[in-house]
């Protein structure tokens, strides 16, 4: 980010990017260094918004009437773009959807937090220099998660048919109880910031028994 006029002075022009810089504004590279940022400086990074790589596995066991069941879900190479009005400020256009993530709070540029995680707060968009997407917003959305879990235990046999049963199974169950992954801003299954305003996805559990007669 920018700490100051001298050092935007001391940067290439990058006017053309979205109009006037300020300090707090992201700075971009010069990648063609012929003294300006503008559209000839793009160039494809990072992954799309699609997985390249989706995956799972998992594995069953039992002992002496014991038994676990796991399933893991994953996706790999794919680019999450955090940019919108929940990471950069009052840039929607209803006071609902004008809401700052909690990380936000205290992380964004001011002239007393100059090495700030955020840039400067705006209401400005698609006029503001810091809505140009760009590996400043890029994140990698990969995560593995364990998305079934289950544990259980069978009665013995010569107990359950003295009681005219088959089969006597205690059993806990979960859905979606571990996500491991880089990306920690919102669950990375919902993919760009504008999946945060759909409903995340649950974690669930279950206690039961099965009986057969």
């Amino acid at each position: 980010l920018f700490k100051d006029e001298e050092d935007i002075a001391s940067w290439p022009d990058q006017t053309a990017v979205a109009g006037k810089v300020y300090p707090g504004d992201i700075r971009y590279l010069d990648l063609n260094c012929d003294g300006v940022v503008n559209s000839y400086d793009m160039k494809p990074l990072g992954s799309t918004g699609i997985p390249e790589i989706v995956y799972g596995f998992g594995a069953s066991a039992s002992w002496k009437g014991f038994d676990v069941s796991l399933f893991f879900q994953g996706v790999g190479n794919i680019s999450l773009n955090t940019y919108s009005s929940l990471t950069c400020g009052f840039i929607q256009n209803s006071i609902y959807r004008n809401n700052l993530l909690a990380d936000v709070y205290g992380n964004y540029w001011t002239p007393d937090n100059p090495d700030a995680k955020y840039p400067r707060l705006s209401v400005n968009a698609g006029s503001n220099n810091n809505s140009v997407r760009s590996t400043f917003w890029q994140q990698d959305g990969s995560y593995l998660r364990l998305k079934n879990a289950e544990i259980g235990y069978s009665l013995p046999k010569r107990l359950v048919n003295k009681a005219g049963l088959q089969t006597v199974r205690f059993f806990v169950a979960g859905d979606n109880l571990l996500t491991f992954s880089k990306f920690k801003l919102w669950d990375p299954d919902q993919n760009d910031a504008n999946g945060v305003f759909q409903y995340p996805i649950n974690r669930t559990g279950t206690i039961g028994v099965n009986l057969v007669f």
